[in-house]
């Protein structure tokens, strides 16, 4: 929580800072906060569509939601960004979902 709170401190300095947002937003999945994580991330993407950071975080929150088709959508989105990304080992996700 503490993490949470400084890291939303950070981001509401300057909306432009979407590595902050992007970290808030994760702080957010960890402790249970998915609508307002889900909101934070859509905007990031919305704004800066692209980033791969983006990509991978909509993936898994959509995850642990339950949304399958929607994680699977954004974690293909993320390797098409970024296919090395956590060593070139993001595919397989893919083949488990």
């Amino acid at each position: 929580e503490v993490e949470r709170d400084r890291l939303k401190k950070e981001s509401e300095g300057n909306p432009r800072q979407y590595r902050e947002q992007n970290d808030y937003a994760v702080a957010l999945v960890h402790l249970g906060e998915l609508d307002i994580a889900l909101d934070i991330l859509k905007r990031i993407e919305s704004e800066l569509p692209g980033f791969y950071v983006t990509a991978a975080h909509l993936g898994t929150l959509y995850e642990l939601r339950g949304e399958n088709d929607l994680a699977l959508k954004w974690i293909r989105e993320g390797i098409r960004r970024n296919k090395d990304s956590h060593y070139g080992t993001e595919w397989l996700q893919v083949r488990i979902r």
